[in-house]
């Protein structure tokens, strides 16, 4: 079977890409002093074998009005965890939710207009018999809260050709429903949405492609997209990555508090100069910072928890280990559209 290998410049064109997905293949060919049929053909051969997993451009929750964002876990009686998950599947703030083998038996990431929304929607929850104790995270620094640029691409990999029979969404999934509407979805123009949309499912979609399917002009549908740019409809613009292809066996996360005359803004920069830390939250909750990391083996891990527990100025909450992300970074926000 076909496969392709990571070498320095598969690597570079996915360091690119992941920076903006719309970068063109004569600009990945110039940076990369190749021709450019040879930049179209080795990001055909890399989406082919699964690297990458898509585009898109991921869309301003704040912008359409949902302030309050975090992850939310349920410790629930091990033989219920199904059937509160489907409970939670069919709440309309409840982006997506999985289960989890640890007493926080229950994840799910969450989005609500403000912090009054979600403290009913978690009072709710605590009425379900079978949910033990409710642990929420809020995200304070959300927007800034996933770094592409500090994950190491390793240049020694061979990929073999995706088989229709691998796994590759990892522990998210979305169900139909109804997410919340608020009034800044409810009053977007039709045409700026349907952008949006179109932009936020394939971020490399043509604005001759959109314009075709929304009868309008070429010259209009870039005019709009500027715009919207301009409003900070759009957070940035990536694709997504299958972390397992390039040697990533599990995602390691961990959960600090900020000891007492600490700068956060210094721990945050010294916490980034951690190679392949590519997930950093500020939060509110039972702790004060989440990072996440991918790993590939059992030393690195060990290594990396050394690592954190030698920094001065935090302390380590709790540690988790989940399985690798076939698609990173995640586009959480499509479906509110």
């Amino acid at each position: 079977m076909a496969g392709v290998k990571i070498d320095e410049i598969n690597a570079n064109i996915l360091r690119m890409l992941l920076a903006d997905a719309r970068t063109s293949f004569t600009d990945l060919a110039e940076k990369n002093d190749i021709t450019v049929t040879a930049a179209i053909s080795r990001y055909k051969n890399l989406r082919k074998t699964g690297v990458i997993k898509g585009s898109f451009m991921e869309i301003n929750p704040h912008y359409f009005g949902l302030k309050c964002i975090g992850d939310l876990g349920l410790s629930v009686e091990p033989q219920k965890s199904e059937e509160i998950k489907q409970v939670l599947d069919k709440e309309p703030y409840i982006l997506s939710a999985w289960k989890r083998m640890y007493e926080v038996n229950i994840g799910s990431f969450f989005a609500t207009p403000d912090l009054e929304y979600f403290n009913k929607a978690t009072e709710k929850l605590k009425m379900y018999p079978h949910v033990k104790s409710i642990h929420p995270l809020i995200h304070v620094g959300f927007l800034e809260s996933d770094h592409s640029e500090n994950l190491i691409i390793p240049t020694d990999v061979n990929v073999e050709q995706q088989s229709s029979k691998e796994r590759t969404t990892g522990p998210f999934h979305f169900h139909e429903k109804n997410f919340v509407v608020t009034p800044e979805i409810e009053q977007m123009d039709p045409v700026d949405r349907d952008i949006t949309k179109m932009l936020s499912d394939d971020a490399r979609t043509a604005f001759s492609y959109i314009a075709k399917k929304l009868s309008i002009s070429t010259s209009t549908v870039f005019n709009r997209y500027q715009k919207l740019k301009k409003d900070n409809v759009f957070l940035r613009s990536t694709i997504s990555i299958n972390l397992e292809k390039l040697g990533y066996k599990g995602m390691v996360m961990f959960y600090f508090n900020i000891k007492p005359r600490n700068d956060i803004s210094e721990l945050k920069k010294h916490l980034l100069g951690i190679p392949n830390l590519i997930i950093l939250n500020k939060t509110m909750g039972e702790t004060d910072m989440f990072v996440a990391l991918p790993v590939a083996t059992i030393e690195e891990f060990l290594k990396i928890k050394a690592t954190f527990h030698a920094i001065d100025g935090i302390r380590v909450i709790r540690t988790n280990i989940a399985p690798i992300m076939h698609k990173w970074p995640y586009n959480f926000f499509a479906h509110i559209l």
